[in-house]
Parts: C-alpha cells; sequence; structure tokens
C-alpha cells in the first residue's frame, strides 16, 4: 500500500496535476446598466459580471480583457466600431468561483453619451468560450454632463451692506446660496448677479445646472470699517 501511494505521489508531481479547480469564461451575467457623472468629477465604477465553467487547464489559466467606448449602443456579438480604452493579459486571474468581475471607471473629462463594454477571451480554458471564442458583455450607458465653468466674483470679501457682481459664462443654469441671511443674491438666473452682504459670516454662491453639476464660489462678509471722525 505504501508503494502504490508512493507512485501516486510521484505520478501527481510528474503530471503536475492540481487540486485546485481551475475556470474558464461562460457566459454574460450583468453589468451595470448606467452611470451619470459631471465633467471634472470622478465617474462611477462599471462593473461587469460573467459567468465561469470548470475547465482541466492547469495553474497557468489567464484571460485577456478589454474594455471598449463607442458612441452608438451596438449589438453585443461584435466590438467594430468600439474606441479600446483598455487590454489587459497578463497575470489575470480568470476567477475564483463560479462568476468573476471585471471593473472599469469611465473617463468624465468631457461631456456626451458613450457605450461602455468589455470582451473576455482565453488562451488556456477547456470549456465556455474556449481558446478561440470571445465573450462581449451588455453595454453600460455612460452619460458625462458639463459642469458650469468657474464663477468670476467681483470681490470675494465685502463689507456688511455692500455688494458685488458674479458671473458664468455658462448659461441656463441655476444660481442659489447657501445662507440669504449672510448674502443674499439678486436673482437665480441669468448669467449674472448681484450679491449683497447682509450680516458678518461666510456663504457659498453655487451656480448649479438641471442636471445637477455645479460651480461654487464662497463669499465672506465683514463688518465695515467705523467710520472716521
Amino acid at each position: 500500500m505504501r508503494r502504490i501511494l508512493f507512485f501516486v505521489f510521484l505520478l501527481v508531481l510528474a503530471t503536475g496535476v492540481s487540486a485546485t479547480t481551475r475556470y474558464g469564461v461562460s457566459s454574460n451575467n450583468s453589468i451595470t446598466s448606467s452611470v451619470t457623472a459631471c465633467t471634472g468629477a470622478t465617474a462611477g465604477t462599471i462593473s461587469y459580471v460573467y459567468n465561469t465553467c470548470t475547465t482541466t487547464t492547469g495553474s497557468a489559466n489567464t484571460m485577456t480583457v478589454k474594455w471598449y467606448s463607442n458612441t452608438a449602443n451596438v449589438a453585443t456579438t461584435t466590438v467594430a466600431g468600439g474606441v479600446t480604452l483598455l487590454s489587459t493579459t497578463t497575470g489575470v486571474a480568470i476567477a475564483t468561483s463560479s462568476t468573476g468581475t471585471r471593473t472599469y471607471v469611465p473617463a468624465s473629462t468631457t461631456a456626451g453619451t458613450l457605450y461602455y463594454y468589455c470582451a473576455l477571451s482565453s488562451s488556456t480554458s477547456t470549456c465556455g468560450i474556449g481558446t478561440s471564442g470571445t465573450l462581449i458583455s451588455p453595454t453600460c450607458t455612460v452619460t458625462i454632463n458639463q459642469t458650469p465653468s468657474a464663477i468670476t466674483a467681483g470681490a470675494t470679501t465685502i463689507c456688511n451692506g455692500s455688494s458685488t457682481t458674479f458671473s458664468d459664462g455658462t448659461s441656463g443654469n441655476t444660481w442659489s446660496t447657501t445662507s440669504s441671511s449672510i448674502a443674499s443674491i439678486s436673482s437665480t438666473t441669468g448669467s449674472s448677479i448681484t450679491v449683497y452682504g447682509l450680516s458678518n459670516g461666510t456663504a457659498t454662491i453655487s451656480y448649479t445646472s438641471a442636471a445637477g453639476c455645479y460651480a461654487v464660489q464662497p463669499i465672506t462678509v465683514t463688518s465695515s470699517p467705523a467710520a472716521i471722525s
């Protein structure tokens, strides 16, 4: 019996058989449906979940992960027309369970709508898509809304009872103040407003778009100098 066990041990060493379960890429599971952000802000993460299958391949089981964006919501059977954003192959483990997850954070530098998707392929899997197939995820709609330009302030510190002008080159948005008792505004609309200092303190003036993107500018109101005698 000892000789048989020793022979089996040597056979395992010679063949490289491992008790560790290996996984291959099988099918789509889910993807984040949509992501919305403002220009200049960090966009949310796209999370793509795919199903796996058990493969007979050894410890070198890896895959290629590619993320794409497209101006059109293309069918998920092709990557044609898409712009390659990321391609990773070396050392990417397929999964450690019945599903695997790949994530991507889209850029938020330019306003507009793009459709993001992921493509997976494997050079070692013996199940699922195998070594010659490619699994393409559904699309995630990413909408980046324009943030208003920086507010131009006539002054950021004014005396109690005085006023200054705030303006913004982006039209169609809404002005607001965090404290109308410290600094009130002449209007909530228009590209230019008057800000009035009413009491000592600091308030923040915001210019907000319909999509919730905003520019802000603090203003400090101080006491007026004592009259010269």
